[in-house]
This record gives structure tokens, C-alpha cells and sequence, in this order.
């Protein structure tokens, strides 16, 4: 933490120059002798003047200099460039909290539009600061609540500066007193558990995947590969879905827990002591305040402070809990969107990573669904004669 010098002498046997300044007790290292008539060496700057004053007939030039001056030469010798640099990072780690895009994945403009206007309710929308893991997940519960009827899951990832929404919509299956001719086709890609058909053709068997729309029991009456007749397929399918689910971990969990508990606590306050009128104060509380009585004169003021209590868990993971946590929140997120009958065939861990705060962990998830659709069967508009 010194500042030093490297000195370049130059002159006839300038080794003489060296063995001078030793005898003076100068302190040198680094000496390198570069040819018959220049020397090389490294000096404390105190000593510098101690060097001028003793080298006679020799020159002595400074190479290089180093430490805390060295430094601060630099650092001002580029001042404007680090300011500029430090500013960009500032910038740079500011603009990545900001989400500059919200995008709802569904096929119904109806409910991306219904989902934008609802998350610009809770700052979910262009040029707003991202939302914590905590916030995000309440304001999924919200959403959901709400929207009970219409949406089945949901889920809000963040993408660096973009937060992805996806969305499943509830499926109202509506009878109808006339049921029109249909088939009974795949709700989703999947690969077939049970059919249980009440009317129509099978032309699926268990084991086949199919894609969404593919027929699996056909409301056309076949005889000799020719139809005959026409009806309404009615059944039920169950086939083996599949979802990839990203699930994040705060290695710092944090949660407020409301016991269900209430009261009014009376006090008094003077100055910034209180003095407790009737019974205690929770340890642990969420609290709202009401100004009773107070003195403009005198600091004193009666005040009443509603009260619900609550139980603070709190815990920091270890690394071999994250999975065991992220597993049974991706099975607990699965089993919301399941019906009766429906249930987890296998879950199997793909990838973990590390992002700020929380652990992200993907699972691949295989899901026995109903995947029972319906879709009209179109009227041929040439029909045939009957010979």
C-alpha cells in the first residue's frame, strides 16, 4: 500500500549508482541489469529525492510508478469513462426490475383482454416494478377466486423483463334437450387409458395417442365402409396428459398465517411510552389504529387498536429441501386443475436453477385426464341416392 517507482539509470557502470545507494541503506528490489549501461530497479517514493541527490553523472528517468497513487492517477485519468460505467450498471440492474411486457397465451381474445385489465389492477402491466414471489402468488389466488367459473389455472412466469401468463379456461359441459349428431373427440394430445362409450362407433382403441380433435367415437354408422346412419356419440375418455411445470422456491420463506383471533386494545400513549389499559397486546399482530382522545397541550392520547393476530413462519432452506418443496407444490399445482377419476401418473425433476433469491425447478408431469370433447358432424352436402 506504498507508493513505489521504477527507475531506469543510465551512465557509464551505473552499477556503481546501485552499490552507492545500498550503502546509504535505500531499499531496492526488482534490479535488472538490461546492458553494460542501464539498470532497471524499484524504489519507495520517499527515497526518490535521496536518488536525484546522489546520481552525479548518471541519468535517471522514471519508468512506472505504483500504489495508492498509481491509483488515483488512473481513476482520474478515466474519470469520465467509470462515472459513465458506473451509471450503466446502475441503469442496467434498475431496467431489469422493470417489466416492459405482459403477455396472455390463450386462443380467446375474450379472456386475454379480461386477464390484461385484471392484472393492470395490481401493477401487473408495461413500465411497473416486478412483483415479489409472494405477490405474484397472491395475486394468483385472487385472480382465480374471482374468476372461479371461468378459469381453471393459471399461472404468471417472469421472463427477464416479461411476464408470460397462461391461463386454462374452465370447460362447462351444457346438455342440450336435443343433442345434435356428433363425435366424441380428444380434448387434449394424449394417449388413451379407457373409453366408456354410450353411443356410436369406437375407431380408437386404449393405447393409441391421439391429438386434440381426433375422432375416437365416431357418431357416423358404418356398414361395408359406407355410412348409414348418423347419431350422437356419447362417452367417456380418460387418456394419459402430459404438462412441463416450473415451480420457484424462495430459499427465504417467509409467510403471515392470520389465527383467526381479534381484539380491541385500549392504551395510552405519552410521548412514545404506552400504558396498557386492559388486557395485552399480541406478540405478533397486524393492526389498525383509531385516535381516541388527545391533548394538544399535554403529549398524551387515548387509542384504540384493532387487532388480529397472526403466526409468522418463516424459514430458510437447505439445499436438499428445495426439491422435496418445489415437488409438492408442482403435484399440489396439478391437483387443482383435476376432476374425479383424474390423477398424477408419474412426475419426474428435468432441471434446477438458481435465479436471485429462489431455486427454479421444472418437472414433467403425466396426468390420467378426461380428455372427452365433442364436435358436430357436418352434413354431407351431396347425398347420395338410395339404389
Amino acid at each position: 500500500m506504498y507508493n513505489t517507482i521504477k527507475l531506469k539509470i543510465t551512465g557509464r557502470k551505473p552499477i556503481r549508482l546501485i552499490q552507492k545507494l545500498n550503502k546509504k541503506n535505500i531499499e531496492m528490489w526488482d534490479i535488472k541489469q538490461i546492458n553494460k549501461n542501464e539498470i532497471n530497479f524499484i524504489i519507495y517514493q520517499k527515497d526518490y529525492e535521496e536518488v536525484i541527490k546522489n546520481k552525479t553523472i548518471y541519468s535517471v528517468e522514471t519508468i512506472n510508478y505504483y500504489g495508492p497513487k498509481k491509483i488515483k492517477d488512473t481513476i482520474k485519468k478515466h474519470d469520465i469513462f467509470l462515472t459513465c460505467l458506473l451509471l450503466g450498471l446502475v441503469l442496467l440492474i434498475f431496467l431489469t426490475h422493470i417489466i416492459f411486457k405482459v403477455e396472455v397465451i390463450h386462443n380467446d381474445k375474450k379472456i386475454r383482454n379480461m386477464l390484461l385489465n385484471e392484472l393492470k389492477k395490481y401493477d401487473i402491466k408495461p413500465y411497473k416494478m416486478v412483483k415479489t414471489y409472494d405477490e405474484i402468488e397472491t395475486i394468483k389466488k385472487q385472480i382465480l377466486t374471482k374468476y372461479q367459473d371461468e378459469i381453471e389455472w393459471l399461472e404468471i412466469e417472469r421472463n427477464g423483463t416479461k411476464y408470460t401468463v397462461r391461463v386454462e379456461e374452465r370447460i362447462k359441459n351444457k346438455q342440450e334437450k336435443e343433442t345434435p349428431n356428433q363425435d366424441v373427440v380428444a380434448k387434449y394430445n394424449a394417449v388413451i387409458l379407457e373409453i366408456d362409450a354410450e353411443s356410436g362407433d369406437i375407431v380408437k382403441k386404449v393405447g393409441d395417442y391421439v391429438k386434440k380433435g381426433d375422432v375416437i367415437i365416431s357418431g357416423n354408422i358404418n356398414l361395408n365402409e359406407e355410412t348409414k346412419a348418423k347419431t350422437s356419440a356419447k362417452g367417456t375418455v380418460y387418456g394419459e396428459t402430459w404438462y412441463q411445470v416450473q415451480v420457484e422456491v424462495p430459499i427465504h420463506y417467509y409467510e403471515e398465517i392470520k389465527t383467526g383471533k381479534k381484539q380491541n386494545w385500549y392504551y395510552l400513549k405519552i410521548g412514545n411510552k404506552k400504558i396498557n389499559i386492559f388486557h395485552k397486546s399480541y406478540k405478533q399482530s397486524k393492526n389498525k389504529q383509531q385516535v381516541l382522545l388527545k391533548n394538544n397541550i399535554i403529549p398524551i392520547q387515548l387509542i384504540k387498536e384493532n387487532q388480529q393476530e397472526i403466526k409468522i413462519n418463516e424459514k430458510i432452506y437447505l439445499e436438499e429441501e428445495i426439491e422435496e418443496v418445489a415437488l409438492k407444490k408442482a403435484k399440489e399445482e396439478i391437483e387443482k386443475k383435476l376432476q374425479e377419476k383424474e390423477k398424477i401418473i408419474t412426475i419426474k425433476k428435468l432441471n434446477q436453477l438458481k435465479k436471485d433469491s429462489t431455486i427454479i425447478v421444472e418437472f414433467f408431469i403425466s396426468v390420467k385426464k378426461n380428455i372427452t370433447s365433442y364436435q358436430s358432424i357436418k352434413e354431407e352436402e351431396n347425398v347420395r341416392n338410395n339404389q
